[in-house]
């Protein structure tokens, strides 16, 4: 990735503008310029001066990390399904499912343990190979 400049760009190759990462994208005829760093951010009647490419913000995929204990879990389950009133040890109804669309209920747990069909998983494979029941993943999402 490099900061942007008049030099060539090619298509498909990242760029740094205002310190936001964009791929440069050739400009289809339903492209509409917005404007950008060759012309200080104003629009340009056709893409001829930029040589017929748009530029797309890069969107990062959030990247998640497994729970540091259980209380850590318990309290970002609660905060995503908006269970926020429930009592702090009591069982929850935290449904998992794995690759398999198998589903199991949590049944128990401890500091780093989570157990569900009379199995005891730790929460790095709970992060790994499971699932809530919407498809999000059991981890706390890493913000940088």
């Amino acid at each position: 990735m490099r900061e942007i400049s008049t030099e060539e760009i090619r298509i498909g190759e990242h760029v740094l503008i205002d310190g936001v990462d964009y791929v440069a994208n050739k400009a289809d005829q339903s492209d509409v310029c917005k404007g950008c760093a060759f012309r200080d951010n104003e629009p340009c009647s056709d893409f001829i001066e930029c040589h017929g490419i748009i530029f797309n913000k890069v969107k990062k995929e959030p990247k998640y990390r497994p729970y540091n204990d259980t209380d850590e879990m318990i309290a970002d389950w609660k905060e995503r399904f908006n269970a926020k009133d429930w009592p702090r040890y009591s069982m929850h109804l935290i449904c998992v499912k794995n690759e398999w669309k198998n589903k199991y209920f949590l049944t128990g747990f401890s500091h780093e343990i989570v157990i569900f069909a009379e199995s005891p998983q730790t929460l790095k494979v709970l992060c790994r190979c499971y699932t809530y029941l919407d498809g999000s993943p059991c981890g706390k999402e890493v913000t940088e």
